[in-house]
């Protein structure tokens, strides 16, 4: 989804994880009520130094098993009718 989309549909960037790192995140986003939006990340393609700790160094992500992904959240809106 294109970033300026998604910060206009309230969408907010939280984190990158992957493997049952991410299922906990997931499992925890939903428990406190907030939708979740993930987007998968070809390694070869991204620049590497936003992938955590300022380097290109991806060694934490490098598991085609397990493959990385951004996590965005955001409130769910209750409807009122």
């Amino acid at each position: 989804m294109e970033k300026e989309k998604m910060e206009k549909e309230g969408w907010q960037f939280s984190s990158i994880s992957s493997g049952a790192h991410l299922k906990r995140w997931l499992e925890e986003y939903e428990e406190m009520g907030f939708d979740v939006y993930l987007e998968q990340i070809d390694l070869s393609k991204e620049n590497k130094d936003e992938l955590g700790c300022g380097s290109e160094c991806t060694l934490c992500y490098d598991n085609e098993a397990e493959p990385p992904y951004r996590i965005y959240i955001k409130s769910r809106e209750t409807v009122v009718e």
